[in-house]
């Protein structure tokens, strides 16, 4: 009985330290992935802009909340909300033609991402690239991609936008 009682209170303790664990992961870890997503979509909306009107065509705006900004195609006056969640670290995006969701997990000491592609778009297919299916890293992409960068991300975001235009 003691031998049960004790390993009870082992296994108790080890999932206390992973909750522990993933909490600290996801407060620390969380927000810098939402930094360097942010940073990604300036770097990447302003390498397509280059050469461009000079307002360009896709621009980020910020919000009132620093957890929430807009991806703005100019031509087609579509925006997406892309929105971080503190508490869970999740990361979403939603527009009038569809959305999509990076639901975070630990990788050992690190927090990465899953995509998931809540609406299609109207046949959209960010990963089609004259008419053939491009894989993210390893894994084709409609088996839930863990995505380990967040330039990964913002190029799933930006394609989306570029598509709504």
């Amino acid at each position: 009985m003691r031998a049960v009682l004790k390993k009870q209170l082992a296994d108790f303790e080890v999932a206390q330290k992973a909750k522990e664990h993933r909490a600290r992961m996801v407060s620390v870890e969380g927000p810098k992935k939402w930094r360097e997503l942010k940073d990604c979509l300036e770097t990447c909306i302003g390498e397509i802009n280059e050469g461009l009107d000079d307002d360009g065509l896709l621009s980020l705006a910020k919000t009132a909340n620093d957890n929430e900004i807009r991806l703005i195609h100019e031509l087609s006056r579509r925006d997406i909300l892309i929105v971080f969640d503190p508490s869970s670290a999740s990361i979403s995006y939603k527009s009038d033609r569809g959305k999509g969701q990076f639901l975070p997990y630990l990788d050992g000491d690190s927090l990465e991402y899953e995509w998931k592609q809540m609406s299609d778009y109207s046949g959209f297919d960010p990963y089609k690239r004259e008419g053939r299916a491009i894989a993210l890293g390893d894994c084709d992409y409609r088996s839930q991609p863990k995505l380990r960068l967040t330039w990964e991300m913002s190029e799933i975001i930006v394609r989306c936008a570029v598509h709504l235009g």
